[in-house]
């Protein structure tokens, strides 16, 4: 078929064995896909529509740009495996090193974990003073590359403080991996950008602050972090 009208997307083959052809176990019903089959389909749509659609770029291109809140959004500067200004609470299961980018702006924070079990997860964050108004708008972008064996949790939470740092609002996007059955789809290559809800800043709130919650097994890369006016 040939008409530019059209995009033609091969449905079997990312839920069949490459080698026999035949469909994956677990994936379907030899009829309909099961949630991780649907899962793959539909990485699969997304990569013929990036052929054809133009990205809409999220983050600023350039490191000055007034809409961006907090310092050092860009991820760069090495402090002890950490980007400068960055602070990582939580438990130690997991090791930081900092890695150059070979496409885009800033640096990698790269993170390996060798186990997703526990009760604690690691967080990289920054506060800051904002300097906006009460009612201004903001929301915040996280950049994410990961090579997941197993996830229990990734997030990006942006919160609005008081000035004792207490919580005076907060706005949450989390990242989920599709469940067969209850259980998780493992071994997952994933990248994305993260994007909290709008929110407006309330009263009594002069400090804003972000932060990547996370726990797995694997190694995830984030890019940059940005708290952006709207």
């Amino acid at each position: 078929i040939s008409n530019d009208n059209l995009i033609l997307c091969d449905m079997s083959q990312p839920i069949c064995n490459v080698a026999t052809g035949d469909p994956i176990t677990g994936w379907t019903d030899n009829t309909h896909p099961y949630k991780v089959g649907a899962y793959h389909m539909a990485n699969a749509i997304a990569e013929k529509l990036k052929g054809v659609i133009k990205e809409t770029p999220l983050f600023p291109s350039s490191q000055v740009d007034d809409s961006i809140i907090n310092t050092n959004a860009w991820m760069t500067g090495n402090t002890s495996g950490k980007a400068t200004g960055w602070t990582l609470t939580g438990s130690t299961g997991a090791t930081f090193s900092k890695e150059v980018r070979a496409v885009g702006l800033g640096e990698w924070q790269v993170v390996n974990s060798v186990s997703a079990d526990g009760t604690t997860y690691n967080c990289m964050s920054g506060s800051i003073l904002h300097g906006l108004a009460d009612g201004d708008e903001i929301y915040a972008l996280a950049e994410i590359e990961g090579e997941i064996i197993s996830l229990d949790l990734l997030y990006l939470d942006l919160f609005t403080q008081n000035a004792s740092f207490a919580t005076t609002y907060t706005a949450s996007c989390l990242y989920t991996i599709p469940t067969v059955d209850t259980v998780s789809i493992d071994n997952i290559n994933f990248t994305g950008t993260l994007k909290t809800p709008l929110i407006s800043i309330p009263a009594n709130s002069p400090r804003v602050r972000v932060a990547v919650r996370f726990q797995f097994e694997g190694e995830i890369k984030i890019g940059r972090i940005m708290i952006l006016k709207k």
